[in-house]
């Protein structure tokens, strides 16, 4: 069965260097192509054409009319959707803002593409911008679509092991100790004396609400016995 005829690419460029490499390029990839050294052979073509051309390389500068004027032409006299490229040597980006500026429902302006370009780049750009993966998709309506899986539920986190939530609570009460030692050691005489008895029973509050937290009340026994010696 033969496949599907691709749609047809334009070219306008004043190079005949370029012209001549794009449709070597883009011919080999099984495209059909229309190459143009100037804007007025570019509307003779898309008049001939009709809805035949869907993507567009235009050069930017050009000599009597430039790719402007053949934007200008599409913006307000072209009658079907299409999609253009610009392929110039122009880098500012004054020049690319006034591109982009032209997109409209029916004139796509899908890329800024500086010379000299790449083989690899230019198929990638027509490949996207035709979407070759939905016309495919189109042209073979009875292909099934792959069936759509059924989420899973999140699978519960594991709870910690004890050993890993001692050394937590072993590591917050060595903290606190380093804490309490440097108020202790290093707050005036007399406040170290009257808060001393308070600071542990704040010590000990802690340390039991840790045991109560984590289920290691009786791991925490011998660390309180330890800080009352």
């Amino acid at each position: 069965m033969p496949q599907p005829k691709k749609p047809a690419i334009l070219v306008v460029d004043d190079s005949l260097t370029i012209l001549h490499s794009l449709k070597i390029i883009l011919s080999n990839a099984h495209y059909e192509v229309f190459i143009t050294p100037s804007v007025v052979e570019a509307i003779e073509v898309l008049r001939q054409e009709k809805d035949k051309i869907q993507l567009i390389f235009l050069d930017i500068l050009m000599p009597e009319r430039d790719g402007f004027s053949f934007l200008n032409y599409l913006l307000k006299q072209h009658a079907y959707p299409i999609k253009v490229f610009a392929l110039t040597a122009v880098k500012d980006a004054e020049t690319q803002k006034k591109f982009f500026s032209y997109a409209s429902p029916n004139l796509a302006t899908l890329e800024y593409i500086e010379k000299p370009f790449s083989k690899h780049h230019i198929l990638q750009s027509v490949k996207n911008a035709l979407n070759d993966a939905s016309e495919q998709a189109n042209a073979n309506p009875n292909k099934q679509k792959p069936a759509k899986q059924k989420k899973s539920s999140p699978s519960p986190q594991p709870r910690p092991e004890p050993q890993q939530t001692h050394n937590t609570t072993h590591n917050e009460i060595n903290r606190l100790e380093q804490k309490l030692d440097y108020l202790l050691n290093n707050k005036p005489t007399f406040l170290a004396t009257l808060g001393q008895d308070l600071l542990r029973l704040l010590f000990i509050a802690v340390l039991l609400a840790l045991a109560l937290k984590f289920g290691l009340f009786e791991n925490v026994i011998p660390l309180l016995t330890h800080t009352h010696s």
